[in-house]
């Protein structure tokens, strides 16, 4: 696969590349994210970065 389809269909990597990713996907009108991890961490980032 890709990297490039993956940067375009998920948010994976260090949280400021994470942010900076999750920036462009607001842009884009995106209204839900479906957020899962085996890593209660990468979840406490995400929220962090969400909400």
């Amino acid at each position: 696969m890709p990297d490039s389809l993956v940067d375009e269909i998920a948010l994976i990597g260090p949280k400021e590349r994470i942010a900076d990713r999750l920036d462009a996907w607001r842009e884009s009108g995106v209204g839900t994210l479906i957020v899962g991890s085996a890593q209660i961490e990468a979840i406490r980032v995400m929220a962090e970065l969400c909400l």
